[in-house]
């Protein structure tokens, strides 16, 4: 962060304040004006302490572009620095078949292994055909560990297992960090080093609120699934209403969904609202039962209690 005299940097990322450089650099590449983006570093970090996440900060100020800026790229390296961090990390000397001991009893694995029970690897991809994953995080990790627990668990391939992954329908509504490097061949290591470019190539992937509404972001394709489902589930969801907004499903196809969802941390009085949100979400008609059953654990809890009746 910048101390608010303006005279260096007090805190913080020195590849943030390069990135930064490189916005502000003007046409003929001479060096631009920095301050507007110091100041509003500065008013964004102290901020932060009162806002209920980045994003909600972001969309406070959409009209914003230099707050904008300051807070994607921090997006940008939190992400990438949490993903180094994690247990699924992989690399040359932390190879997934160390790495991902810790994790085999983790809600994901767990999923990967009930959802293709019976399933031979030459039909794998039947098993997540009728599945369509919606992340409100910026991280890869379901795609990142699905490739890895395939080749470990299957023993397959490299490259069917990213084939097979690729073709699972996952859509992030405010961005990623982009493909990850089995993906596209420039694409993003899982957890890959801090840089001023890759900082500015991921910032340009990250997503206001008012951004994840446009159809290339595939909203309209996660609609007409979430209209379609049998089964709805909200694993660690906080059901903003923006995000809740973002999913509304048209009122001319009223969904049929049963939903399953994890409380844990909200409220009973949160819950009953957060409960006529997803209704008017899914377009239910209010007569009809929608609830299926929540669970005040987390998604371990969750898939533990109801696995059996998700996948039968």
């Amino acid at each position: 962060m910048f101390d608010r005299g303006g005279g260096g940097l007090a805190s913080g990322s020195y590849e943030i304040v390069d990135a930064l450089r490189v916005l502000c650099r003007l046409p003929d590449g001479r060096k631009g004006n920095l301050e507007p983006h110091r100041i509003a570093a500065v008013e964004t970090a102290e901020a932060l302490a009162f806002s209920a996440s980045i994003d909600e900060y972001i969309e406070r100020h959409r009209d914003d572009k230099y707050t904008e800026d300051c807070a994607k790229l921090a997006i940008a390296k939190a992400i990438l620095e949490a993903e180094n961090s994690s247990d699924i990390f992989v690399s040359h000397r932390r190879p997934a078949a160390n790495g991902f001991n810790t994790t085999g009893g983790s809600w994901l694995a767990s999923y990967l292994r009930d959802v293709s029970r019976g399933f031979s690897a030459r039909d794998l991809p039947e098993a997540f055909q009728n599945v369509t994953v919606v992340n409100f995080n910026y991280d890869r990790c379901f795609e990142h560990y699905a490739y890895h627990w395939l080749q470990s668990v299957y023993r397959i391939e490299a490259i069917e297992a990213a084939e097979i992954v690729s073709g699972f329908q996952v859509y992030h509504p405010y961005g990623k960090l982009g493909p990850l490097e089995w993906q596209d061949p420039h694409g993003i290591p899982y957890g890959a080093g801090v840089d001023t470019r890759r900082l500015l190539t991921i910032s340009k992937r990250i997503r206001t609120y008012s951004e994840a509404k446009e159809p290339e972001t595939g909203i309209e394709v996660v609609k007409e699934r979430l209209g379609a489902a049998r089964n709805v589930v909200f694993l660690g969801f906080g059901f903003h209403q923006q995000n809740l907004n973002l999913l509304r499903v048209d009122e001319s196809r009223q969904s049929a969904a049963w939903c399953f969802a994890t409380t844990k941390g909200i409220s009973k009085p949160s819950w009953e609202v957060y409960k006529s949100r997803i209704r008017e979400t899914l377009s239910v008609a209010p007569h009809r039962d929608l609830y299926a059953a929540d669970i005040d654990g987390n998604c371990e809890d969750f898939w533990a209690e109801y696995s059996t009746v998700l996948t039968a």
